[in-house]
This record gives structure tokens, sequence and C-alpha cells, in this order.
């Protein structure tokens, strides 16, 4: 399918972005934003501000202004909703906190169900995609939406990356993100001898050994850009998914490309 496809056929985008405690990450998000190469008049966006502490409610709707209102009439985008949720999450969002794994459980759950409450909010019938986009990203390309649209997959998400300076101030590029996964046997078996509603927190030698082969471990953004993995499990940094797919409750085995899409985060 052609990058361009989408586009030419009018198929509108609903990106969707939660929110909690976020001003330090804004400015970037909102000029990576800007630079999106799908037209913006066929992408409408939705924000979830919910228990947050600082002035991330004012700060977005201060940038959607400035945005909506640019002189520029390809920066405007179709449609902005701010949505305004608490859902009882309290422990702090600095480095250390949001990935430690005692909190892992209870901030997943729920980060789950902000996202379920922000989707069955905004998305309407006119949506042809829904594209989830977290607020830290500090790189990606511009053409991120077409990139992604091309594949023509239910549901597909790059490999991640991030850079860091170490204690000499060299910059050190990882992984992140073990939540995009394959299962094997050992995982199966596993899952097998659990309760249903236990919680599995990827990347934490001091829970399960799943048995699990993760995304994270694989490729390089250097490869081929076009290469696809069949995953059973998908991170959430940034998805696309045909929006009938969400509209049908189902995520079906998801396909996932690993290497040409970079996605950075800053200090992590």
């Amino acid at each position: 399918m052609s990058t361009r496809a989408a586009a030419q056929r009018r198929e509108r985008v609903l990106l969707l972005t939660p929110l909690r405690d976020a001003v330090r990450y804004l400015p970037k998000y909102f000029e990576l934003l800007e630079k999106l190469s799908y037209p913006h008049w066929l992408t409408d966006l939705a924000f979830l501000v919910s228990d947050t502490t600082d002035e991330t409610l004012a700060h977005v709707s201060l940038a959607l202004d400035r945005i909506q209102q640019h002189k520029n009439p390809a920066i405007p985008f179709a449609s902005i909703s701010i949505i305004e949720k608490d859902f009882g999450l309290t422990t702090s969002q600095n480095v250390e906190d949001r990935h430690a794994f005692e909190y892992q459980a209870p901030r997943r759950m729920a980060m789950a169900r902000a996202r379920n409450y922000l989707l069955y909010t905004a998305l309407k019938p006119y949506h042809s995609w829904v594209y989830w986009r977290d607020v830290d990203i500090v790189e990606a390309p511009a053409s991120i939406i077409e990139d992604l649209i091309s594949h023509d997959r239910d549901v597909i998400v790059p490999n991640i990356w991030f850079h860091r300076l170490d204690k000499e101030g060299t910059d050190v590029e990882g992984r992140f993100d073990y939540n995009s996964w394959i299962d094997t046997a050992k995982t199966r078996k596993m899952l097998a001898k659990l309760a249903k509603d236990t919680v599995i927190v990827e990347g934490y030698p001091s829970h399960f050994d799943t048995g699990r082969v993760y995304m994270a471990k694989m490729g390089d953004w250097r490869d081929d850009p076009t290469k696809e993995i069949k995953l059973d499990g998908i991170g959430g940094v940034s998805i696309m998914v045909k929006a009938d797919v969400h509209r049908s409750g189902k995520v079906p085995r998801s396909f996932l490309r690993p290497h040409s899409i970079i996605l950075r985060f800053n200090g992590l």
C-alpha cells in the first residue's frame, strides 16, 4: 500500500494521548505533533488528563489554542478534545517510581482503565485508524502515521530506543519497552498455571520467568525498515490500530515491525 493511499482516500485518524503530570514533556510533544506529515485536516486529537498534580491541563489548553489558531492552514487539526477524569493513581511520575516493580500492577491497571475511557469517549464512526502516542517521545519521523498505516495491519507498533548521558557525558543508546513479545511453549505452560487476573510485569528479574522473546532485543533501527515480526503482545508507546478492531473490542495476534521507526526517549 502506498504511504499516501490513506490520505488520498481521506481516512480519518484519531490520535490519542493519556496525560498525567506531563508539563515537562509537552513542549517537545507539541513540536513533534505539528510536524506530523499526515494531513492535519484528517487528524483528530484527544487527550485524557487524569490524576495530575501539575499544570498539565493549562499547558495543553494553551498549546492547542496556539496550534488551532495558527496562520498556516496546514497546522490546525480537524478537531481537538480534552477530557478530564481521575482514576485514583497517586504514585509519583518520576522515573524511579514509574518503573519500580511494586508499583507496576496498580499503575498498569489504572492506565488500562484510563486508555479505555479515552478511546470510547473520543472514537467516532468516521475514524478509520486510532494512533496511540505517549507524551514523552523526543524523536520520531514526521511520517510515522503514514509509515505505520502503509503496512495495512490490524495492529502495529515500532521498536523503541532511548538515549541518555552516562557519568562521562557519553550518549548511550539502549532498548526500551519489554511489553512487545513472542510467546514460547514455556510461556504457554506457565500461563496455564496462573489465575486469569494475575498481572505479569515484563523485564523485571524478580518477577515471573516467562520464557518470552522480546522485540526490544531484536533488530536494529539501521536495518530493513519494512521487516515485520508477528508478536503475541504489544507495548503502549506508539500503536496504530484499525478503528474497527477497537470497535469490535478484540485485538488479534498483532504484526509489528522492529527496525525502522526510531522513537527515542531521554533520561530513562
